[in-house]
């Protein structure tokens, strides 16, 4: 009987040392997020053929793309504050019925981590419209 309560009470310590370890284990471990999916934001921006803004600055996107929506019309963007002028100043995105073309911006610039995804954008297009552009952010 003596040997008995002496085991029990070797595995009862033995038992109270694990729930301490994973006790002390789980608070040393830092609390982290769970991790998000990285999928981009879509916007539809309408563009007429008068300059426009088509998304505003957001100084934490990672990224943005500036996609035409599979339409004949040529656009023209430019990053704030320049204000596109149709096929004059700005990058042009020349679309095609069957093909959207895109425009992704570099994403830094000199190493100065600066590279324009953050600013806000504007553009104009070729025709009256309005005719759609696709802008995903990261």
């Amino acid at each position: 009987m003596m040997e008995y309560i002496w085991r029990l009470r070797i595995a009862l310590a033995a038992l109270l040392i694990a729930v301490l370890l994973f006790i002390a284990v789980i608070i040393g471990i830092p609390v982290q997020a769970q991790p998000t999916i990285s999928l981009p934001f879509a916007t539809i921006a309408p563009v007429t053929n008068a300059s426009s803004q088509i998304i505003g600055a957001n100084p934490s996107r990672k990224s943005i793309q500036i996609c035409t929506a599979g339409n004949t019309t040529t656009f023209t963007i430019a990053p704030a504050p320049i204000t596109p002028v149709a096929a004059t100043n700005g990058f042009m995105l020349l679309g095609t019925a069957t093909t959207s073309v895109c425009f992704t911006p570099p994403s830094s610039v000199g190493g100065t981590g600066q590279g324009g995804a953050g600013a806000a954008w504007n553009a104009i297009g070729s025709v009256a419209g309005p005719t759609n552009l696709i802008i995903l952010e990261w």
